[in-house]
This record gives C-alpha cells, structure tokens and sequence, in this order.
C-alpha cells in the first residue's frame, strides 16, 4: 500500500475508534428513561451515524485504490449491513447489532490487503445479508403489527361512535353531531342518516348558515332539505360576504388557488341550483370577484362553473 492508501487507512482507523467509543456508550448506558437522556441518546446516535459514514467512505476509496475483485458488491452489502445494523439497534436497547459496524470494515480491510478477498467473498456477503434480512423482517413485522393496532383502534372507535350515532335524537342540534360526520369517525354514513330523519334538520342547518357555520354548506346536499326561500337567503348572502373577501385577496397574490375559501359554497349551490333555487345574485358576486384575479386555468375552470350555475 502507498502512502496514499497508509493515509487513508490511519483516517479509517481514527473514525472507527471513536465509532467503537461511542456506541460503546449507547449500549452500556442502558433502557432510555425520557427528557435529557433522550435528547443526549439522539446526539449520540447522530454521532455514531456520521462516524460510520466516515469508516465506510474511507474503506470506499481504500477500495477503490486496491480494486479487489468483486469488491464493490461486497462493500456495498457490508455497508447495507451496517445500516440495518443501526436499525436493529434502535436507541441501543438492543446491543448486539451495534457490533456489526464494527466488525465489518475491519473484516474487509483484513481479507482485501491479505489477498483472501476472492475465497472470502461469498461468505462475507452471505454474512452481510442476515442483518439485512433481519432488518427487512423486522420492519415488516413492525408494519403488520401497526396495520392490525390502526384496524383494532378503528374498530373500537367505530363501535363507541355506533352507540353515539344511535342516541342521535330530537333533542340535540346538527352541530352538536358534527365530530360524528368527520371520515375518521367511522359512522359517517350511519350519522347522515339518522340526521336526516330529523324534523329539525332544515332549522338547524339555516340556523348554521346564519351564524356562519361553513359545515351547513356541506351538509345541504347530504340531509334531504327543501330548497326554502330562507335557505336561498342565507345562501347568497354567504357568498356575496365570501367574494367581498375574495376581493381582499386575503392570500396576497392575484392568482387564485384551487381548493380555498371560493369553493366552499360549490356543493351547496350545485344542490340549489338541482333543486331550482336562485342564487344568482351570490353566485354573480363570485364571478366578478373572480375575475379580478389573474388569468390561470384555475380561475377559468370556476368561472365555467359558476356559468353554469347560472344558466
């Protein structure tokens, strides 16, 4: 080996003795306990990561020097072992995976200026791969095991929100039911119905609209109202205070975004507008409004709907 190669392997040899000084300190200090211990185990592990990185980039160009035969897939294996060395070992609870940055470079150093890298390298890389395959493993059994915990977690909350959805009565507003109507609840459907049986429905959801309550928007099309003078009212008053504050340009710029305030009121007067409603003086605030905004094909495209709720 040049002086070159000598270099390099006293660089390796610095940042594989403070890798070997530092996990030794995250296995033997023991479980993690929280607060400053946890924040200290974290440097510690950013440490021992970027060290590691260190061995393998100077056992790379060591490598790369000497040109062993078939000396890339084994270092590429080894250095996949390593990574899920660090992943087996977690916070350093699990201890003895953190020996495996260790042994490896040294073990491929050894066998590559001995000359043994030919009879050597299948076993290696057959050495390599069990971590690796524990890594894969365990990473799977981590993904079923948190798969079946969301489904169980699901079914429980779907089960208490059933017994919710069943006291659904008279006696409560629509908006007291409205955590029940979220996706994530589970009852959705189960929920929409039993607001729909309501007698109070079309009360409750002019009350909303009233009291600026953007849910009744979505609601409208989903409870089986009665496109009432009332609710024609609230309706375009809503959106002539939305486009009065879509001239503001609350967003500072002049182009409109897909998915903001301006597409709120779309469902409900989509449904209005089925149902032989007027809002034609609401939706005309939000055409002009619109228009104020630069040109894009966003602001084309809500435009054409709002055309064709006028029409």
């Amino acid at each position: 080996m040049d002086a070159g190669g000598i270099l390099l392997a006293v660089l390796m040899s610095v940042a594989w003795a403070l890798l070997a000084f530092d996990l030794y300190g995250i296995v033997s200090a023991g479980p993690l306990l929280g607060g400053e211990s946890r924040y200290s185990r974290g440097w510690e592990l950013l440490w021992a990561y970027v060290l590691a990185g260190a061995v393998w980039f100077f056992l790379g160009l060591i490598l790369y020097r000497v040109q062993p035969t078939g000396g890339l897939w084994v270092y590429l294996l080894a250095a996949a072992a390593t990574v899920s060395a660090f992943f087996l070992m977690g916070d350093g609870e699990t201890r003895w995976p953190a020996g495996i940055p260790l042994v490896l470079p040294i073990f491929l150093m050894g066998i590559t200026l001995s000359g043994l890298g030919s009879a050597l390298r299948l076993p290696l890389m057959l050495v390599s791969a069990i971590p690796c395959g524990l890594a894969v493993w365990t990473l799977g059994v981590s993904a079923i095991q948190d798969v079946s915990s969301q489904h169980a977690a699901q079914a429980d909350r779907r089960q208490q929100n059933l017994a919710v959805v069943a006291a659904i009565g008279e006696d409560q507003p629509i908006w007291h039911w409205l955590p029940l109507i979220k996706e994530e609840s589970g009852v959705r459907e189960e929920t929409l119905g039993a607001l729909r049986k309501l007698k109070r429905r079309q009360s409750d959801i002019e009350a909303m609209l009233a009291d600026e309550g953007f849910e009744a928007l979505e609601l409208m099309p989903l409870l089986e109202l009665e496109p009432t003078p009332r609710l024609q009212q609230l309706l375009n008053a809503w959106c002539v205070k939305t486009a009065g504050y879509a001239r503001t340009k609350p967003g500072g710029g002049d182009e409109m975004l897909a998915g903001t305030f301006m597409d709120t009121p779309l469902p409900a007067l989509r449904w209005m507008h089925a149902h032989g409603g007027d809002c034609r003086e609401g939706i005309s605030q939000l055409k002009a409004a619109a228009l104020e905004y630069r040109d894009t094909k966003i602001r084309a495209g809500y435009i054409r709907e709002l055309d064709g709720l006028l029409r």
